[in-house]
Formats: structure tokens, C-alpha cells, sequence
């Protein structure tokens, strides 16, 4: 499995002009990158994405909610996520105010297809270099046997905990929210955030017992968890 690190990062651009909004996912996807549109914030919570994607490309002047007031909610709310502010606005007070607003870079418009680029892979590489180191694979989840083997022991897991393990070592930049959790674990009625954190403590203990030292999933505050271990995945 490769390192979670080295996925492409997602992105998406809020713009309400059709036009340059497909020409900029276009660019961006030219570059590597898993990237969509949508032409406002209230468009954009209308889908109900359990996660946000990596790095958001908002225009300030959309309809609706405007750029400036979602992104300093998006900064409260994930504050590991990268903006970049698209705008006519020029002046450096209004530049002022995209940082204030929690803006990691400011881009007036017209942009280049060169500056947008080299802005976006220049915040994604300080992304990367800020997420959670993740440990080499010493762990090994059999599929078929419902086992998980590290270091120090081979440990039996419930068909739970392995879809779960799997969306660990699934999820963008390993980040499960609590949605993702509900879906994979298929219950029909609501599950408590104190319900999935007594889970997800089982399946640390697991984890450790197996042999790993280091801890294998931190909490993130009115999210969800974040994955801090790798493992290969196997069915013999």
C-alpha cells in the first residue's frame, strides 16, 4: 500500500462563473490533482461532503454566503485545510482582510495558469509536510481471517473493526469523520459519538497489542479521527 501521504490532494474551486470555474478544475486536474466545482458555498453544503477536501479555491464574490465569511468559517471549523483566495480585489486592504480570514495565499485576477499552479503545489507541499507523520507498514490486516498482525502478536479482530481499519488506511490524508464511520459500520439507527469512540479505543488496544508503539489514531475535534499507522492488507 502506498504511503497515505503521497495521495493526491483534493481540491475544490467555488467560483460562480461557469466558465472560469471549468477552466480552473481543468488546470488543476492537468496538474495531478482530484479536483471538482461548484458555483456557491450554499451549493457546496448542499452535497454534504462528510469531509473537505485538502485545499478549497474560493472566489470572494460569490452569490450567497461570499468568500470572505466561508473561509474563515472553514478555517474554524478545519483549520488544516488550505485556502486560496481568488479575486478581482487588488488593494492590499482587501488582501489583508483574505488573511485575515484565514487565506494561506491570495491570488488576484487575472491569474496565469503558471501563478495558479505554482501557488497551489507550493501550498500542497507545506500540507504534506505539516500532516502527521505515518509510521512503515508494520502492520498486517487479513482479510480473510479477520487478523491483525504486527510486531508483538497476531490479534483477532470483529468484522467491524476490520472495515474499519480499512477506512483508516482508505480515507483521504487518513481522516475519517464520524459520518464516514456510521456509513461503514452499516447501522440503521444513529450512533453516538460516545458509541464510535468506545470503537475506535477497542480497536487502539488491538493495535497496540499487536506491537505497534506509537499511537494509531488521534481524535479531531468535531470531526471525526485522524490515522496515524500504515499496514498491508492481505487474504492468505
Amino acid at each position: 500500500m502506498p504511503h497515505l501521504a503521497a495521495r493526491p490532494l483534493t481540491t475544490l474551486v467555488i467560483e460562480d462563473q461557469d466558465e472560469l470555474n471549468e477552466l480552473l478544475v481543468s488546470t488543476i486536474r492537468s496538474e495531478g490533482y482530484v479536483s471538482g466545482g461548484v458555483r456557491s458555498v450554499e451549493e457546496y453544503e448542499r452535497r454534504g461532503a462528510s469531509a473537505p477536501p485538502d485545499i478549497f479555491i474560493v472566489d470572494l464574490n460569490l452569490p450567497g454566503e461570499d468568500g470572505l465569511s466561508f473561509a474563515g468559517r472553514i478555517r474554524e471549523q478545519h483549520p488544516h485545510v488550505g485556502i486560496i483566495m481568488l479575486t478581482a480585489r487588488s488593494e492590499l486592504q482587501h488582501r489583508a482582510q483574505g488573511y485575515e480570514h484565514g487565506a494561506d495565499v491570495y491570488l488576484t485576477k487575472p491569474s496565469t495558469k503558471d501563478e495558479l499552479l505554482g501557488a497551489l503545489n507550493a501550498l500542497a507541499r507545506r500540507l504534506r509536510s505539516a500532516a502527521p507523520s505515518v509510521p512503515a507498514a508494520d502492520l498486517a490486516l487479513n482479510l480473510r481471517r479477520l487478523s491483525l498482525t504486527g510486531p508483538a502478536a497476531t490479534v483477532n479482530l470483529s468484522s467491524e473493526e476490520v472495515d474499519l481499519v480499512k477506512l483508516a488506511l482508505e480515507s483521504p490524508r487518513g481522516r475519517m469523520s464520524f459520518d464516514d464511520i456510521r456509513g461503514v459500520l452499516n447501522r440503521g439507527e444513529d450512533i453516538s459519538k460516545a458509541a464510535l469512540e468506545i470503537k475506535i479505543v477497542r480497536l487502539r488496544k488491538k493495535i497496540a497489542d499487536a506491537g505497534l508503539a506509537t499511537r494509531s489514531i488521534a481524535s479531531m475535534r468535531n470531526f471525526g479521527y485522524q490515522t496515524l499507522f500504515s499496514c498491508t492488507l492481505t487474504e492468505d
